[in-house]
Formats: structure tokens, C-alpha cells, sequence
């Protein structure tokens, strides 16, 4: 007994300690789903949002914009085109370049526009049963997320490469430092930096899969804006699943119109049955 009271009084001692609220996490992210289309996106958190029913808008700062609509034009093209009047109205810029790329969550294109007054233009676009994705990317700074294939990512100087590849996309003429930089976390991602030689952009570098993540930043800005990754990989498609509901009550009327079926005729023997042997009885 007195050793039951002593661990009695050892754990009410200790109770307190275990009823304190767990320790603060990061802000958790949220998700914007378009109310009619079967899209969604993970935005990070502090983002605000400006959407309206027809597209996304979310803002990061006073410095990134984010913008994302799908529409059911025939080529990406137009697509494009229709969701830069409406993300950037009066705006008419053609593309710089286009590249297909493989991404755990699909295949997009990745197109470049010429850098504005404004800022950068990045745009990606997801083509799936003849509707396409679009997002767009624009930072004030002129940061520019970019994703680009790798042949070994997991090879010695494999983030270097990618951060060369990266730069050579939009400034050919410019060299990186051989040596890497210390690196920072954004939204719990490391990303490590190539700064060019000459100081103009810096190169922050992270891989993902067979691919480099890297937020090229002018003048050695912080890679705040990689968080456009976090959207970019996590954007997913509600799978349309119409067909299979219809098929699957279709399947349960059927089942159930053969039980009752089988019952009615079940019943109908068994009458049948009992009939005969009421009629066996009466004749012995």
C-alpha cells in the first residue's frame, strides 16, 4: 500500500508537466481548392489570397504573386496567352523559351517570358484530358523558380550542374563559382548557393527526385520565393470518378435486383413444395 501511494504521488507531481501544451510547430500550410474545377494548391503560409471563382491569386510580400486557372482552350498557347491578360492585364509578351519536364506530380511545360518592369514572369502548365493548368510565377525581384532535368542527380557535383544549367536559362553569359555557399532552409528545404562570379544573381540549389529545384535570386537575395516549389509539387488534380460511381450503382442494383430475383423464385418453390406434400399427406 505504501508503495502504491508513493507512485500515486510521483505521477500527480508529474501531471502537470504532461498537461502542457506541445511545443509550437511551424505554421501549418493551407490549401486553396477551386470551387468548381478539380484543382488544388498548397499555399505557404502568411500568403494572402485575392481569388475569385474564375482563378487563384495569392500574394507573398509585397514581392511574389502567384496566379493559377485551367481552362479548356485546344493548345497551351492560348492558354498561355488568355491567363497572362488576366494575370498581368494590358501585357503582351511573347515567350522567351518552352521545355517539357518530368515532375513527381505530372508532366509540365515550363515556359520563360522576357523579364518585365515589373519583375520576372515564370509560367508552368499541366496538360491532363484536354484541360490545362496554368501557373504563373511573378516575382518583383526578379527571382525566377526553375526546375531542370538531370542525368545523375545523385552524382558528386550534381547541385552545381544543376545551378549551371539553371543560370545558363536566362544568362548564358554568366559563371558561377565553383564553390557552394552556406546553405538556407525554406518551409523545412535546404537550398544551397552557387553565386556568380561577377555578384549579380545567386543560384539556390536543392534536388528533388531526378530534378534541380533552383530560385535564381539578383543580387544575392535570400530564396524566399522558393516556396513557388512548394506549390508547383504539391498542385494535384481530384481524380474524376464519375464513371466508377455510376458503374458501381449500376453493379449494387444489379446484385440486389438478383437477391430479390433468386428470393421470389425461392419462395415460389417453396410454395410449390409445400404443396406437394400437403398433397402427399391427404393420399397416404
Amino acid at each position: 500500500m505504501k508503495t502504491f501511494l508513493i507512485l500515486l504521488v510521483i505521477l500527480l507531481a508529474a501531471f502537470p508537466a504532461f498537461a502542457q501544451d506541445p511545443e509550437a510547430t511551424a505554421e501549418p500550410l493551407t490549401l486553396y481548392s477551386h470551387p468548381t474545377e478539380r484543382y488544388h494548391i498548397v499555399i505557404p503560409p502568411g500568403w494572402r489570397d485575392f481569388s475569385t471563382p474564375t482563378y487563384m491569386l495569392m500574394e507573398g510580400g509585397i514581392m511574389v504573386r502567384v496566379f493559377a486557372r485551367s481552362t479548356r482552350t485546344p493548345e497551351v498557347a492560348v492558354a498561355l496567352a488568355e491567363s497572362l491578360s488576366m494575370f498581368l492585364p494590358g501585357s503582351d509578351i511573347a515567350p522567351d523559351a518552352t521545355e517539357t519536364l518530368i515532375l513527381p506530380n505530372g508532366t509540365w511545360t515550363r515556359v520563360l517570358y522576357p523579364s518585365l518592369e515589373g519583375g520576372a514572369l515564370t509560367a508552368y502548365v499541366q496538360s491532363y484530358e484536354g484541360v490545362h493548368y496554368v501557373l504563373m510565377f511573378m516575382s518583383a525581384t526578379g527571382a525566377r523558380p526553375l526546375v531542370v532535368p538531370l542525368e545523375d542527380a545523385r552524382a558528386d557535383g550534381a547541385l552545381a550542374d544543376a545551378a549551371r544549367a539553371a543560370v545558363t536559362l536566362i544568362a548564358s553569359d554568366v559563371t558561377l563559382n565553383d564553390t557552394a555557399g552556406d546553405s538556407i532552409e525554406v518551409l523545412g528545404q535546404a537550398y544551397t548557393p552557387f553565386t556568380a562570379r561577377d555578384g549579380t544573381l545567386t543560384a539556390w540549389t536543392r534536388i528533388v527526385g531526378s530534378s534541380g529545384y533552383v530560385l535564381v535570386t539578383m543580387n544575392g537575395e535570400a530564396p524566399d520565393d522558393a516556396a513557388f516549389f512548394t506549390i508547383l509539387l504539391d498542385f494535384f488534380l481530384t481524380p474524376e470518378t464519375t464513371d466508377y460511381l455510376a458503374l458501381g450503382v449500376v453493379a449494387v442494383v444489379v446484385v440486389i435486383g438478383a437477391l430479390l430475383l433468386s428470393l421470389i423464385v425461392r419462395a415460389r418453390n417453396l410454395r410449390k413444395d409445400m404443396a406437394t406434400l400437403r398433397e402427399i399427406e391427404r393420399t397416404t
